[in-house]
């Protein structure tokens, strides 16, 4: 994919590619949230989110909403080299932190390994059945007839309505500036619409609960294949070892900001993003047989990019672009050519949160962990839902420091 095409659709003709047709068949599950409109409709929604991402991811760090629970997933890891597949607690970790994020209400799912495991079934399966709603398109989508996906998706929708009306109960009582900050108290600062928060809501989850734990589920399966990078990152860490976590401290670990980029890099959460032109236009590059030439598109015309193969471009990224090296990141300055959340004025709003969450994670296991080992000889398997994580998950052992 021509790095440069995908700025053209990003951002600089931005106002020239929407995506409401080629995502239709989301609306039961997602309903007229931001991830399915363009325009107007689109900007209004976006309004609704970005700015609440910016307060609540940073306040959930500096009052430590998010330690709490990383505090809690590190009583479940166990000291004595035995073989543990942290996915399922990452997924576990991120349903709280989610949760919490976005209704300030945990799922406590660290807490109870069965708490949570109706809510996931449904929320997973909703979100499997999505995606063949999208390609047959609206003349067979009648051929999708999932009684099973249509009550999944009611229980998702039941489990987000109920923490609506809980928190226009407490704008009601006036108690919802407690002191706690949550993405849905901020949004209703602006909508008390019932519909319009829950889908918005619903939106945000995903993204929320996805990103952090396949991301950190991929970090832990490419550092415990590569002792060096660990070891690397534990020199970063250790000098500070007894601050507190803050975002601004996060941001001060060069290697681990690189070592999360390459994660992103080598196996991103999404792979594929595609926009359909709403009115003729001709780009400047991307035509003819080496991308050069101008590109003509007529409206309904639709672009595909493929992350994949532009994060794994060796023109760009070096003969070694299959292998994970974060000292790379030292060296290139990539624009257009990394887009793992997207680019322009879509970016994903949560981006900081993922980096937030899944720093604060790796910081602390670094902190208590001298050494980690893969357990498992199976390579990165895909499998795919709306995302990409590894079919395998993240089968390894860890070492605390040994007592002199």
């Amino acid at each position: 994919m021509n790095p440069e095409v995908t700025k053209y659709v990003h951002a600089t003709y931005f106002d020239y590619f929407g995506v409401e047709k080629i995502r239709s068949g989301v609306e039961y599950l997602w309903g007229d949230g931001m991830t399915s409109l363009e325009g107007e409709r689109w900007a209004s929604r976006r309004k609704l989110i970005k700015p609440a991402f910016d307060v609540v991811h940073i306040g959930n760090l500096e009052n430590r909403s998010l330690g709490k629970h990383v505090d809690r997933l590190m009583e479940l890891v166990p000291r004595d080299g035995s073989t543990i597949d942290l996915m399922p607690l990452f997924r576990r970790l991120s349903l709280d932190t989610a949760s919490e994020f976005i209704f300030g209400e945990s799922m406590n799912a660290l807490q109870s390994s069965d708490s949570h495991k109706e809510f996931l079934n449904a929320y997973f399966y909703a979100q499997q059945g999505t995606l063949p709603r999208v390609m047959l398109g609206p003349k067979l989508r009648w051929l999708h007839r999932d009684p099973k996906w249509y009550s999944d998706s009611d229980t998702v929708l039941g489990f987000i309505d109920e923490r609506v009306q809980r928190a226009l109960a407490r704008r009601e009582n006036g108690v919802a500036e407690d002191g706690h900050v949550r993405l849905i108290d901020e949004m209703l600062k602006i909508t008390q619409d019932r519909i319009t928060v829950r889908f918005q809501a619903q939106n945000v989850f995903t993204p929320a609960h996805d990103g952090a734990a396949i991301t950190l589920s991929n970090a832990f399966f490419h550092l415990s294949r590569n002792p060096k990078a660990w070891a690397t990152l534990r020199a970063e860490i250790m000098p500070t070892k007894d601050s507190a976590i803050t975002y601004d401290l996060l941001k001060t670990y060069r290697y681990l900001k690189n070592t999360i980029r390459e994660t992103h890099r080598v196996s991103p959460i999404q792979t594929f993003i595609a926009r359909q032109c709403i009115r003729e236009i001709v780009l400047p590059s991307g035509g003819g047989e080496d991308g050069t030439e101008p590109l003509y598109l007529k409206e309904g015309d639709v672009v595909e990019m493929n992350f994949r193969s532009t994060l794994r471009d060796k023109d760009f990224w070096g003969e070694d672009a299959d292998e994970f090296r974060p000292e790379r990141w030292d060296d290139l300055k990539p624009t257009w050519e990394y887009t793992p959340f997207g680019g322009g004025p879509r970016i994903c709003p949560g981006f900081r949160l993922v980096f937030a969450e899944v720093a604060y994670t790796l910081v602390t296991f670094l902190r208590v962990f001298e050494r980690l080992e893969s357990r498992d000889d199976k390579p990165w398997t895909e499998e795919t839902r709306f995302s990409f994580q590894n079919l395998n998950g993240a089968k390894v052992a860890l070492f605390p420091p040994q007592s002199p």
